[in-house]
């Protein structure tokens, strides 16, 4: 009968409280983040895990500042997919968009 008890008594306990093992960490957020300052200025900023970094250049309305533009967020894509995130979403308005990476889904 007491067998039966703590048998009965570990397998609720079981039960009730999940495992630290089966519960996972929430997923690292990267925002990626590109406006435009003025009419040659733009930012680009990244955020991840609260640390912001921004990187600011010069691209015209004109072959050579669209390709400037191109580089630089290639270059800050390619850097947030060597660290493991993946592109997930975008958010955009008339001036600005954000592109949405997750790392640990």
């Amino acid at each position: 009968m007491l067998k039966s008890f703590l048998l009965g008594a570990a397998l609720l306990a079981l039960r009730a409280a999940p495992s630290v093992a089966q519960t996972s960490p929430p997923p690292a957020v990267a925002i990626l983040t590109k406006w435009n300052a003025s009419f040659n200025s733009r930012h680009l900023s990244i955020n991840r895990d609260g640390k912001e970094e921004t990187i600011d250049y010069t691209a015209s309305f004109n072959a050579k500042g669209v390709a400037t533009e191109a580089e630089t967020l290639r270059k800050a894509i390619a850097q947030l997919y060597q660290e493991g995130y993946k592109f997930k979403s975008t958010i955009s308005d008339a001036s600005t968009y954000s592109l949405i990476f997750i790392k640990g889904e």
